[in-house]
């Protein structure tokens, strides 16, 4: 270096942790995306989804009728007297209509919509719920660990039909959303136990060693450190949980004609 030169020193752009973790989750979305673009099974489910899909959002445009709506005609009647009530499947109304002469046509199309929404709401209402109470668990243990696994092998040892329903007679299900905090509140079993036992791996690696040595409090580790490594265990029983969840959806509701 001439004398008299000065060296210039160029720092690297620091990020935040929230645009570090935006980059991951990008990363690692391109990568599934690839997965599925290779496998045809994926493909085809992808596929069915997205038909359904749009479905949920053409409703409005595709049903010739509302879901609470009554038929005023009576074209596919076969009674010596003209009803608007169970009337066979035609071209008016392809699958008929049912006892309140609902057309179960703009019925089935509607439904898709109480799906989609019950099937998201209630997974993401699960997944929180098995989070917290899998990081509680597996991070604190003592008698805290026994009384929720205790807990959890209870309500894993039920099968989710039956207290689904029980639970949602016993309450009362009368909305939309209580239907969702239902299938929500009894569907985080699971969850927990998958998250409960990633914590108990990582809870003795360096980087939560390293932030319990500079004063970290627990409830920091569990809220900012722990969750990082449990993202993925976790969110892999959402989509199971969706799934399950939209085909329950009118089993504690009825059918769309019970909704106003």
């Amino acid at each position: 270096m001439p004398v008299g030169a000065t060296e210039v020193v160029t720092k690297k752009p620091t990020i935040s942790p929230f645009e570090a973790t935006l980059r991951v989750a990008w990363k690692r979305a391109k990568q599934v995306g690839t997965q599925i673009y290779h496998s045809r099974n994926a493909m085809a489910g992808l596929i069915i989804l997205l038909f359904f899909l749009s479905l949920a959002i053409t409703a409005p445009w595709l049903a010739p009728y509302r879901p609470t709506q009554s038929v005023a005609d009576a074209t596919c009647s076969t009674l010596s007297v003209p009803a608007t009530y169970l009337q066979p499947p035609c071209p008016a109304h392809p699958l008929g209509t049912n006892y309140n002469s609902n057309d179960i046509y703009s019925q089935v199309i509607w439904g898709t919509q109480i799906s989609f929404i019950v099937g998201i709401a209630s997974a993401v209402v699960a997944t929180v719920v098995g989070t917290a109470v899998g990081l509680i668990s597996g991070y604190v243990g003592g008698w805290i660990d026994e009384v929720l696994m205790r807990f959890n092998d209870v309500i894993l040892s039920i099968p989710w039909l039956v207290l689904m329903i029980v639970v949602a007679a016993k309450v009362g299900v009368v909305d939309l959303t209580g239907l969702i905090l239902v299938i929500g509140l009894t569907g985080w079993s699971v969850t927990a136990r998958v998250i409960r036992s990633q914590v108990l791996s990582i809870k003795e690696r360096m980087f939560v060693e390293r932030a319990k040595m500079l004063g970290a409090p627990s409830s920091r580790i569990l809220v900012r450190h722990a969750p990082r490594s449990c993202t993925t265990p976790g969110g892999s029983s959402s989509p199971g949980s969706a799934s399950s969840s939209s085909c329950s959806a009118f089993t504690c509701s009825g059918t769309p004609s019970t909704k106003s």
